[in-house]
């Protein structure tokens, strides 16, 4: 039997989600951008820092906010759904539409919300399409936070395949998969599992991902934002996108319980990693996590968007919270998710 290429076997066990997003599925103006990021995305997968040359990206054409890591027929492949990037800029862009938000970025006062788009994302629907802020400056930092959100999830799977996570799952639950959002119901051991699996996939999606921001705020690609900071734009739009996932109806529920920590949880889980001596070029502390997500919650309040958990204040609980996950996550994993994760790159220098 001949050898499958990456491409081949995207296609066959994505099919059932969508498939592989085709050129003649969207609009010139908007492939464009969803080959930037794939391009993006391979140059990082290429590096011989992750171990990954061998993963295969691509964009699935479902319209739905998901993302899928999986080893599939001696393949690594990760699949982004391409509902991730839609929701994500239909939000940023109305959140900067709104002339209440963040008013010493452009000239805010001239916005206006686009009310049927609202009322199409209180329902997690992608549908109308945002025109955009109208002043050019709100425009571009709308792009920006954006662009860092959609990396995020990408590094956020790509943890998943570099961290062992997919061989934990396999051995401890039978799962072949990691499919972010469950489709299907779990069982409460598989859905506890994934619960910790996430905060180690942020951890590895925030400490790589803020090398990459910092990069390019220093070479001033950033400079819409300057007025709100490096550290807090950051965690703005990570705020965002935590709500966003943590507003988001799965079709059918976990049995137990959620298969995500609460926004706060991740956001705090972060901060803590990123403020640490390996990171050393983020100073924002929980200072920038508050700014940055009550910036958020406020627009979504005004909004009328669904609310979220974790919409409060960094409290005793939110810490006890993630010091509880943590210790689960190293007494009970941490020991096989380095064996693993070593054998992946032993296996990968074979190759």
């Amino acid at each position: 039997m001949r050898d499958i290429s990456n491409t081949e076997v995207f296609d066959l066990v994505l099919s059932r989600y969508g498939g592989r997003l085709l050129t003649e599925q969207v609009h010139p103006d908007t492939m464009k951008g969803f080959e930037e990021f794939i391009e993006f995305f391979r140059d990082i997968l290429r590096s011989k820092h992750f171990g990954a040359s061998d993963v295969h990206c691509d964009w699935v054409a479902n319209d739905n906010f998901n993302a899928f890591a999986t080893h599939s027929y001696d393949h690594e492949l990760i699949g982004l759904f391409v509902g991730i990037p839609l929701l994500l800029y239909n939000h940023f862009y109305c959140f900067f539409n709104d002339p209440k938000t963040l008013p010493s970025i452009g000239k805010g006062f001239r916005e206006n919300p686009e009310v049927t788009v609202l009322k199409g994302l209180r329902n997690n629907q992608i549908r109308p399409i945002p025109k955009g802020p109208h002043d050019p400056l709100r425009h571009d930092a709308a792009m920006h936070i954006a662009w860092n959100a959609v990396m995020f999830v990408f590094f956020h799977e790509l943890g998943h395949i570099a961290w062992g996570h997919l061989r934990l799952l396999a051995e401890s639950c039978g799962s072949l998969e990691y499919l972010e959002l469950p489709v299907v119901p779990l069982s409460d051991e598989e859905a506890r599992l994934r619960l910790l699996l996430e905060l180690d996939a942020d951890h590895f999606a925030a400490g790589y991902l803020l090398q990459y921001w910092n990069k390019k705020w220093n070479d001033g690609a950033f400079s819409a934002l300057e007025s709100l900071g490096c550290d807090v734009s950051w965690m703005l739009s990570l705020s965002m996108l935590f709500l966003v996932m943590d507003g988001l109806n799965t079709t059918q529920p976990t049995l137990g319980q959620s298969t995500h920590p609460a926004p706060l949880v991740r956001l705090i889980n972060i901060t803590t990693i990123c403020s640490n001596e390996r990171f050393p070029t983020y100073n924002g502390g929980e200072d920038a996590v508050l700014r940055g997500f009550n910036e958020v919650k406020a627009w979504r309040e005004r909004a009328g968007l669904n609310p979220s958990r974790g919409m409060h204040g960094i409290t005793f609980e939110v810490h006890e919270q993630l010091n509880q996950l943590r210790s689960e996550l190293q007494e009970k994993y941490v020991a096989h998710l380095n064996k693993y994760s070593a054998d992946r790159k032993t296996l990968n220098i074979i190759k």
